[in-house]
């Protein structure tokens, strides 16, 4: 009895370790009918093919707003920018999230990381009057975007509206964005000459896959994947 006890505790163990490790499997994109961008724990995001198996998620179909998945025997709808894991869907509690709060002008400010580098981003969900399309992306300073580690030399370069006018910037690709608890990977960024960005901003680019709640001076973000 005593040993029918252990196996027991034994089991119910390892389901708790096993639930607790369950596989988050997010949407970033669709490509066509046959390709779909995938996040998976986490990791940075994946071009996976129909048919095509990774860390044990399966990709079964593709459609217009979202992607049908096999993961742990289970299928599963995945909708674009949602989440699912371990058969359900995630529950708020594990969503990555950062809270900010504004200054005395009503600004936020958001610590955070790029490519693993400290930057301290404005956020602009359009009301800034720095760039007339900085809502549109992240834009940095290009003294910050190198301390970062960004690479210009491959990236392609634009023509972009500032507050004074045209101005030509490198648009490339961020590896990561770290806000608290929430990571971000391959997220679209412009870089402009130090001159002509006073301060970095924090655009739709990354605000777009993340839920904003405001209360007052508050603002919490939650990552949707």
């Amino acid at each position: 009895m005593q040993r029918l006890w252990q196996w027991m505790v034994a089991i119910v163990g390892l389901m708790l370790a096993l639930s607790a490790h369950a596989v988050k499997v997010g949407l970033g994109g669709v490509m066509g009918d046959e390709r779909a961008l995938i996040v998976i724990d986490g990791a940075p995001p994946q071009v996976m093919r129909v048919g095509e198996t990774r860390s044990g998620v399966r990709l079964l179909e593709v459609r217009a707003q979202s992607v049908l998945v096999e993961m742990e025997g289970v299928r599963r709808e995945v909708r674009l920018g949602g989440v699912v894991g371990g058969g359900a869907e995630a529950t708020e509690a594990e969503r990555g999230r950062a809270l900010l709060r504004a200054d005395g002008r009503g600004h936020f400010s958001a610590p955070a990381r790029v490519n693993g580098v400290p930057v301290t981003f404005l956020l602009d969900t359009g009301a800034s009057t720095l760039l007339d399309t900085g809502a549109s992306t992240v834009a940095l300073p290009r003294s910050v975007a190198t301390r970062a580690g960004v690479r210009l030399d491959t990236a392609q370069r634009v023509m972009i509206q500032t507050a004074n006018g045209p101005t030509p910037a490198h648009r490339t690709l961020l590896n990561s964005i770290q806000l608290g608890g929430i990571t971000l990977h391959m997220v679209e960024a412009v870089v402009l000459e130090d001159g002509r960005l006073p301060v970095p901003l924090l655009g739709m680019s990354f605000l777009g896959r993340i839920d904003l709640r405001q209360e007052g001076d508050r603002l919490t973000l939650l990552q949707r994947y």
